[in-house]
């Protein structure tokens, strides 16, 4: 093993976080280790493709002024993937210190927020254009959606990608369709399935999806 307990094995790292079972202290704590190796094993090594399809999607729906919150932002890799296509109103949140201060050395961010997104947001109602929560289902389930909604202006969108299998089990269909129950948001893209990580042998694969806010 590598430093308190990061595996050797990078192609385990991120398993090794999602292990932590909901455990937010262990979450954390086990970000705080990885962040500094982060870029290299997911984009370097593993090639994470759900950044890149996610900024695409947020050209389709967003002008390059809105205001945008990446909820889980880790160490910029959203950020990189929205500033190189002209987004430059970006708010970076994420549970890990460590993370958001590589994340705050690329400079493709206005504003940083340490949050637990588990927990009620200290962010007031309605002021972002779209939110991206990338890379985030492994750790957490759907509940944090109710509060994505709230912070996020009628007819902005919120932007995640994905699997289909953690879609069911991680109670992400469950909230996302008592969200469009209740008039809150509705589901408006589903994209193809695609691999997490083209680059390595992992056989994860996600799709890009799309809901709107409505009030």
């Amino acid at each position: 093993m590598a430093e308190r307990g990061l595996p050797d094995d990078r192609r385990k790292r991120a398993y090794w976080v999602a292990e932590a079972n909901g455990d937010i202290g262990q979450t954390e704590a086990r970000f705080d280790v990885w962040a500094r190796h982060y870029d290299a094993d997911v984009a370097g090594l593993f090639g994470w493709q759900p950044p890149l399809e996610a900024a695409a999607a947020a050209e389709r729906y967003l002008p390059k002024d809105a205001r945008i919150l990446d909820a889980g932002s880790g160490t910029g890799l959203v950020g990189e993937a929205l500033a190189a296509r002209g987004y430059r109103n970006l708010v970076a949140a994420d549970l890990s210190q460590a993370m958001l201060d590589v994340a705050r050395s690329k400079g493709v961010y206005r504003e940083f927020c340490k949050v637990d997104l588990t927990e009620p947001l200290p962010l007031e109602d309605r002021i972002f254009d779209g939110l991206l929560s990338i890379g985030t289902s492994a750790w957490m389930t759907g509940e944090p959606y109710a509060e994505f909604a709230r912070i996020v202006r009628p007819d902005g969108v919120i932007i995640c990608a994905i699997g289909d299998e953690r879609y069911r089990e991680g109670r992400f269909e469950a909230v996302i369709q008592d969200l469009a129950d209740r008039g809150v948001l509705e589901v408006v893209e589903v994209g193809p399935a695609f691999r997490t990580f083209p680059r390595s042998d992992l056989p994860d694969e996600v799709r890009v999806r799309i809901f709107r806010v409505l009030k």
